[in-house]
């Protein structure tokens, strides 16, 4: 999925559960190889597709769409 900062940089995410800090199996966003909680994911969403979107709302995640 493509995030972009609050500064507007643009960086690629992706969800998974096979990481150490997925609780319960949960879904866990990383940005360039480093997991973010659902609290500490300061991002805008660019593009995702419908599983990303789902995963991201099974894990907590509530990322605000970006406006261009």
């Amino acid at each position: 999925m493509k995030l972009r900062t609050f500064e507007g940089e643009s960086v690629q995410g992706e969800l998974t559960r096979e990481y150490p800090v997925s609780r319960d199996g949960f879904p866990v966003l990383l940005v360039t190889d480093e997991p973010f909680s659902p609290d500490e994911a300061e991002f805008f969403l660019e593009a995702a597709t419908q599983e990303e979107l789902e995963l991201l709302k099974e894990g907590g995640y509530e990322i605000p769409k970006w406006e261009a």
